[in-house]
């Protein structure tokens, strides 16, 4: 994988954040911090993550993150001529880092975000 993987997608199901988890390439993670409203995941133990127990495969980190999401504060939702529903946008930058964060050792985060469907 190169140096600087670039990662943004959003939706609204369990099984599609597993499958943008699964794009960023890393299949565990080693801790998590909740940062600026996103739910940030850690390849290694850096200082200021929540540690787990044990490095953690992304079928078990999709329901932990579901279960934030449904507590999250969310933005305003958009109007428009048709439906929302509560998502979610999974994101990394530059570098590999998760998008909201410029520490080492980050590979994703997770924010809420309003799903629109149009009619």
């Amino acid at each position: 994988m190169s140096s600087n993987p670039v990662l943004d997608i959003n939706g609204d199901t369990p099984q599609r954040l597993h499958q943008a988890l699964a794009l960023s390439g890393h299949t565990k993670a080693a801790g998590y911090a909740i940062t600026n409203g996103r739910f940030v995941l850690y390849a290694y133990p850096r200082p200021g993550m929540i540690p787990f127990p044990a490095p953690t495969p992304l079928d078990d980190l999709v329901p932990l993150i579901m279960a934030w999401l449904a507590t999250a504060p969310y933005p305003p939702e958009f109007h428009h001529d048709g439906d929302n529903t509560k998502g979610w946008r999974c994101a990394r930058g530059q570098w590999g880092r998760a998008e909201g964060s410029d520490e080492h050792g980050t590979f994703v985060s997770v924010r809420p975000e309003w799903i629109m469907y149009g009619k």
